[in-house]
């Protein structure tokens, strides 16, 4: 039996997946994800905090689908980054995220048990898995993941990042008292320090719950590439898209409320899409402003009351400015 891999079939198929890349991360990010989600479904998992877990392993393809795609499509080696290098990041990230995890287990009082082992090994992996390889000896893959250490962060930035989403959540609560609008019930947290628990669910929900599964992928990759070609605008139309259509079975499968008629609410992921590309754009494209912007999106869930009616709206009004301000509609050609 030949094993042998033919060189030609190789080059085709790597220029293939070149040529279509953004489209085949799309079809992989969904595929990936999707069939986690129903595999999950199929074993029925009882226990909440086991299963928020296994659909947040699932959250991880849209960034391992984009590594996937980068490690493939680059035939260049450096010999500047030795494997051991890489191997010993993993395992010294890999401590450091897994006692991230342990540390939200104490504070949300889970109880610890073989399965929720698991899980947490698993979704530490991937981890540290994708911040390793900021050590890979492919020349694309460290600029992949090198978006998130990228040191031209502007100050604004990251103020922007970590305030806008929760003044936003504010203000809609606060609009909605003056106009006697329903806002969502009050949150309950554990009996610590406010400014500790806020700060740890930050660091859980930066990690796992969204920003690092998500953000190399649907930003790094698919907006950076897609740059290139199109406007901000439309780039980020597209990807806001794609982006509610990957959160399809969490609404059939009653993860988020009303079932399928819930789903209508992610066509605000458009005008969500929109605001972290012009965070993005404004932050010389680096991923850590959006990575804490998708953080204190999701954080902000756990903390504040809100108007589901005007925080949408908010957040409606918010992207149509930064479109205007920044001429979102103009194709920003790479320099």
């Amino acid at each position: 039996m030949n094993n042998n891999i033919n060189p030609e079939k190789l080059l085709l198929s790597r220029s293939f997946i070149s040529k279509h890349e953004v489209s085949i991360f799309f079809l992989m990010s969904i595929f990936i994800t999707w069939v986690i989600y129903y595999l999950v479904s199929f074993f029925n998992i009882e226990n909440q905090t086991i299963l928020s877990r296994w659909l947040l392993v699932a959250a991880f393809g849209p960034s391992m689908s984009a590594l996937i795609i980068t490690n493939f499509t680059n035939k260049y080696n450096s010999d500047e980054f030795p494997i051991t290098r890489q191997v010993f990041l993993f395992f010294v990230l890999f401590s450091i995220i897994f006692g991230i995890e342990l540390l939200d287990h104490y504070c949300w009082k889970h109880t610890i048990s073989l399965q929720l082992i698991i899980v947490d090994i698993v979704i530490v992996s991937l981890g540290a898995i994708l911040l390793s390889n900021i050590f890979s000896k492919k020349d694309n893959v460290r600029e992949l993941i090198g978006l998130i250490f990228n040191k031209k962060i502007k100050l604004f930035s990251l103020i922007i990042s970590i305030l806008l989403w929760p003044l936003m959540i504010y203000l809609s609560t606060q609009l909605a008292q003056v106009f006697r609008m329903e806002v969502s019930p009050e949150p309950t947290w554990p009996n610590l320090p406010l400014f500790f628990i806020v700060f740890e669910s930050f660091i859980w929900y930066l990690f796992f719950g969204g920003p690092l599964n998500e953000e190399i992928g649907w930003r790094g990759f698919a907006l950076n590439k897609m740059q290139n070609k199109y406007s901000p605008l439309y780039a980020s139309i597209i990807i806001g898209a794609i982006w509610g259509l990957w959160h399809l079975p969490l609404h059939i499968m009653g993860v988020y409320p009303f079932g399928l008629y819930g789903f209508l609410i992610r066509i605000f992921d458009i005008p969500s899409a929109i605001v972290f590309t012009w965070l993005y754009n404004r932050s010389n494209k680096s991923l850590i402003p959006v990575l804490f912007l998708h953080a204190t999106r999701n954080t902000t869930s756990l903390f504040l009351t809100r108007s589901y009616v005007l925080s949408s709206l908010l957040l409606l009004v918010l992207s149509i400015i930064f479109v205007f301000t920044d001429k979102m509609w103009k194709k920003n050609f790479p320099k």
